[in-house]
């Protein structure tokens, strides 16, 4: 059997006692700084993960604003271009001496269409 004073027994749980305080301030500061790296990470992430979605969808937004600006835009020319078709051929029509209700009937043009051909 081992015997040990009293004086080795205190240096020996003083000796336990740091080891363990040392410990457990590490452990402290790693779940400390896990935590804190986990936090930023995740802002970080977050972050980036705006800033993606962000220009993904401006750009995404852009195409099909382009993409429904040249269809509207399309119907719109063909529109304008309708009309002015039936200007010209209700001028021709009055030309011939048809008359004027009977082209704006048969064209659907209003009597202000009319207004600046005859």
């Amino acid at each position: 059997v081992l015997a040990y004073s009293k004086a080795e027994q205190a240096e020996y749980f003083d000796s336990q006692k740091a080891y363990w305080d040392a410990y457990s301030v590490m452990t402290t500061a790693l779940n400390e700084a896990t935590e804190k790296g986990l936090r930023q990470g995740l802002q970080q992430g977050l972050q980036e993960g705006i800033e993606k979605g962000l220009q993904e969808g401006i750009e995404k937004g852009l195409q099909e604003g382009i993409e429904k600006g040249k269809a509207e835009g399309l119907q719109e020319g063909e529109k304008i271009g309708e009309y002015k078709a039936k200007l010209a051929s209700a001028k021709i029509m009055l030309d011939v001496g048809i008359d004027k209700a009977k082209v704006m009937t048969k064209l659907g043009l209003s009597e202000n269409d009319m207004e600046g051909l005859i």
